[in-house]
């Protein structure tokens, strides 16, 4: 395949892969380790769902389709991951940015940094913001129901009838309580340990010691745990930091500047200058071939590094 100018196939490892000429020798292998590495990772996916897929079809737990479900977008991420590498390192834009680069950076390793940065940084905010406003949504719904369940625990005691003891004993709750869905896989271990955390159940076994009855038996009741609940569920506010952090710090869905910020961040955590004007125009070159739909400006870098400057100065005094 040809965009102009000389290209030069990889070694043994990947003959099928090919980069411009001008992609700096450091950038070649680090391009081929990934790319390897999302292979042996896409194939580890397609084995691990083939195993949950046939548990899924043998039980009815709906945490086993969660599973299956993340699984199959966790395996189409590695495809998508190495197809968005091999476009972006043969894009020939990538000259200005290597050129930039050149005149900046001391090695190879800090060209790598930068090549990296840009990729990790280009993800789907929208998923985060998503996820938050879900989150919150959630949160709001558990601090009611919560608050609701322990009244009506209060009101039940009220009525005078005596009733099942997980209704007001945080340790009988514990004792029958059973580690399901995704957390089956640590059964044995709850079982194994339960006894030394809770005391036998069985009287006169040596494991129901004094100082275990005195501390459970100070222990909050059933709806006092539930009000704390309901009241750390009040209380929760969604938060990210680090890059994702960084290209949230708006309430603007945009992608070139979540990206941006996102990028930037990345940079500076490694040690950049994005405000170089050498930099600075590498960085808006790279934006343009990540992102692909429209061009990043030297003017774009500058308020976007601005504004991080800003986020990580309030990041800092949290």
């Amino acid at each position: 395949m040809e965009q102009g100018g000389k290209v030069v196939r990889v070694g043994r490892s990947d003959p099928g892969k090919w980069f411009p000429e001008y992609v700096p020798e450091d950038i070649r292998h680090y391009v081929t380790r990934q790319l390897d590495q999302f292979s042996r990772l896409h194939d580890a996916s397609q084995q691990k769902l083939g195993d949950l897929r046939r548990r899924a079809d043998t039980g009815t737990d709906e945490a086993d389709q969660v599973e299956v479900r993340n699984e199959t977008k966790r395996r189409d991420y590695w495809v998508l991951a190495a197809a968005r590498m091999q476009r972006i390192v043969s894009d020939l834009r990538l000259r200005t940015v290597f050129e930039q680069l050149e005149a900046e950076v001391s090695d190879g390793s800090e060209c790598v940094s930068f090549f990296h940065a840009a990729l990790n940084a280009d993800n789907d905010y929208s998923e985060f913001r998503d996820a938050n406003k879900e989150a919150l949504s959630v949160a709001q719904q558990i601090s009611v129901a919560a608050d609701r369940l322990a009244e009506m625990l209060q009101q039940f005691e009220r009525v005078g009838i005596g009733g099942p003891s997980e209704f007001f004993s945080v340790r009988e709750l514990l004792r029958v309580a059973d580690c399901t869905g995704v957390r089956a896989g640590r059964r044995q271990r709850w079982l194994a340990d339960r006894d030394s955390l809770l005391g036998s159940s069985i009287a006169d076994e040596p494991g129901n010691d004094d100082r275990l009855k005195m501390l459970w038996a100070s222990a909050p009741l059933a709806e006092d745990l539930l009000r704390a609940m309901a009241s750390a569920a009040r209380r929760f506010e969604p938060y990210e930091d680090g890059p994702a952090g960084a290209a949230l710090d708006s309430r603007q869905r945009n992608r070139k500047w979540e990206y941006l910020r996102a990028f930037i961040y990345e940079l500076l955590d490694n040690g950049f200058r994005p405000s170089s004007p050498k930099i600075s125009a590498a960085v808006a070159a790279m934006a343009t071939v990540v992102l692909d739909t429209e061009d990043v400006t030297d003017d774009d870098v500058r308020k976007a590094v601005k504004r991080v400057a800003a986020y990580s100065t309030e990041e800092m005094g949290r």
